[in-house]
């Protein structure tokens, strides 16, 4: 039994006005300033030692084009730039009332339906249309798909405000960092499973192949039904999901 995601595009991110992520625990700030492997983002990395915050050439070819497969493709072997911005944390007091102390979290924009995109800019003025008093932080565009995907963004939202703001979806984004991501769906799967009360199953990952659910036939239905037009977990799996009918 094979299963598809949906296609279905959702609201769209860039008819929101750019808005900051809600301030977060001091925890969670943490998490938020971190890339894939674990790096912070505000470690300094010697090979943009000399950037001077302009677009790669080969990067705004594509995205003039839009053709995310180009985009993709372009930003593999580029770098963009993120956005620390300030943010107020309210951190409760024992009178009841808070005290309001300043961060810096990473840029994001927040569709309709709830979910995030993480924001990218090609250069520093492109950074500076959307916000003046953001601060740039370079990082490779294998590494900001990552980040977005440990952020749990849906999205890659490139130059906003222009001049060629382009968004990234969630099976871009999985295509970007080159690496296998159906760990993702998993853990996905395994949460959706738990809150229907439904015990976990066996799963099985044939390299390059799809995500095999092992399960009795009395599940194996109720399964399928859950996963069926779950396109945020199927963009983590482009070989699919089988479940496959095992008896006792």
């Amino acid at each position: 039994m094979n299963i598809r995601g949906s296609t279905t595009p959702g609201p769209e991110f860039t008819h929101l006005p750019p808005k900051v992520n809600q301030a977060r625990s001091p925890a969670q700030e943490i998490q938020s300033h971190s890339l894939g492997g674990g790096r912070n983002i505000e470690e300094p990395q010697p090979q943009w030692s000399h950037d001077q915050g302009e677009a790669d050439p080969n990067l705004m070819q594509a995205l003039h084009q839009e053709d995310s497969a180009l985009i993709v493709n372009a930003l593999s072997s580029s770098r963009v730039l993120v956005a620390l911005v300030k943010s107020t944390v309210v951190q409760a007091t024992q009178g009841g009332s808070g005290d309001k102390t300043s961060d810096m979290s990473v840029a994001c924009l927040t569709a309709s339906d709830g979910r995030v995109g993480l924001l990218a800019f090609t250069s520093v003025e492109s950074l500076k249309l959307w916000n003046t008093e953001a601060r740039p932080i370079p990082v490779a565009g294998k590494e900001a798909g990552i980040a977005a995907l440990d952020e749990s963004a849906s999205a890659l939202i490139i130059d906003p405000a222009g001049p060629t703001p382009f968004t990234l979806t969630l099976p871009d984004l999985v295509a970007l960092t080159g690496v296998d991501q159906r760990w993702r769906a998993v853990a996905h799967i395994e949460q959706l499973l738990e809150a229907a009360g439904i015990g976990l199953p066996i799963f099985a990952l044939a390299t390059d192949g799809p995500i095999v659910i092992k399960t009795s036939p009395d599940l194996g239905e109720r399964i399928a039904e859950l996963l069926v037009g779950r396109g945020d977990i199927h963009a983590f799996t482009p070989h699919g999901i089988a479940i496959e009918i095992i008896s006792d």
